[in-house]
């Protein structure tokens, strides 16, 4: 559970709607979506971290764009909420600072998600 809010970084019935869309005796899709997230979201807190560092709010708007995407797709809700966050005040003409408390939380919240992502993939639920 994360501090602030104290819900889970992964929000459940997201991955069970996954899962409810495989084919019976055909499973994995779940499986492929969270590795792939896995795989993706890390080059996107990339390009997030690169585009506030270099003061470029259109690559900033465009990263956060796609993480909350892909974030609200596996259940990462507050992952995807801080992206709605950082891309509103880009849209605002406020980019928030890198390195602020916000960016500080999304990291924060990106790591209990991919923790808790990682942790379904090994647990096979």
């Amino acid at each position: 559970m994360t501090e602030e809010t104290g819900a889970p970084p992964i929000d459940r019935t997201v991955l069970e709607g996954i899962r409810m869309l495989e084919d019976p005796g055909r499973q994995g899709l779940l499986e492929k979506v969270v590795s792939l997230y896995l795989s993706d979201s890390l080059g996107h807190m990339e390009r997030i971290r690169i585009s506030a560092e270099a003061g470029d709010p259109e690559s900033l708007r465009r990263a956060a764009h796609t993480l909350k995407s892909s974030s609200a797709n596996v259940g990462a809700t507050r992952v995807s909420e801080i992206c709605r966050e950082i891309e509103a005040g880009v849209a605002e003409g406020d980019s928030p600072p890198s390195g602020g408390p916000l960016f500080e939380k999304l990291e924060s919240e990106y790591h209990s998600a991919c923790r808790e992502l990682r942790a379904i993939l090994d647990s096979g639920r």
